[in-house]
């Protein structure tokens, strides 16, 4: 795990510096004139930018690769809580609240809808009821 937690912030702090470099250098070519140093020109600030991202996430992957591999090495990450015994009352008891139950109500009667059928139906009424 060492030697690759190592690589891994090796990697970071060439990946960083990139980033920061593409990101300044592109933003400040939108305001530079062409008398600008090669590296603020956007052929230029592009590269840069796009390899900055590139490593960013690159790194990114690799930390995430050494934390599935070692997680167990990691339990402040997932900030375990260990069980306290639940037989110990904390607080003040509460008394769950009674009610009453309800009172039976008798269900309404359904009335059926009036069906014609098909046959018998006009085309105005086949279209009626579709829409």
């Amino acid at each position: 795990m060492g030697s690759n937690y190592a690589l891994a912030f090796t990697l970071m702090f060439i990946a960083l510096p990139t980033y920061i470099l593409g990101l300044l250098s592109w933003l400040s070519s939108a305001f530079s004139t062409k008398s600008a140093p090669w590296m603020f020109r956007p052929l230029a600030a592009l590269p840069v930018l796009i390899g900055g991202i590139f490593l960013m996430h690159y790194f990114g992957w690799v930390m995430g690769h050494i934390y599935r591999v070692y997680h167990r090495y990691f339990p402040w990450v997932n900030q375990g809580a260990v069980r306290e015994d639940e037989a110990e009352p904390r607080g003040f008891a509460v008394v769950p609240p009674t009610k009453a139950p309800p009172a039976p109500v008798a269900p309404l009667p359904v009335s059926p809808l009036p069906v014609t059928p098909i046959q018998n139906a006009t085309r105005s009424d086949q279209l009626n009821r579709v829409h």
